[in-house]
């Protein structure tokens, strides 16, 4: 997983921290994944026409099934909630450690 500080893109101000999970983990976030991945692949979510400036984001790039679909930051309504079931699985999913330790690598640009 990747953290970034403030509009940062590239280390300093982004970290990455890896982690494994065990097989039957992984296993069970594939199956759930698999569905929200097919529809996010098969109709993209459309980028917001307003977002708002400042505060956090979450957005990603989920790579499955030799596609690469794309998490955005802030998704058109209508897309938010696809978006937002992957976003949570993912979040869910990944343990605290490796999270705190990107946040404590990552440098304010």
């Amino acid at each position: 997983m990747e953290y970034c500080k403030g509009y940062a893109d590239s280390a300093p101000g982004c970290a990455v921290s890896r982690f494994r999970l065990s097989k039957t983990a992984f296993a069970e976030l594939e199956a759930a994944l698999e569905p929200l991945e097919a529809d996010l692949a098969a109709n993209p979510a459309k980028p917001a026409v307003d977002f708002p400036v400042g505060g956090g984001s979450v957005g990603g790039l989920l790579r499955m099934n030799g596609r690469e679909v794309k998490l955005l930051q802030f998704p058109a309504e209508a897309d938010a909630a696809r978006v937002g079931a992957v976003l949570d699985l993912l979040r869910d999913t990944t343990p605290a450690s490796p999270i705190r330790a990107a946040k404590a690598k990552a440098r304010q640009p």
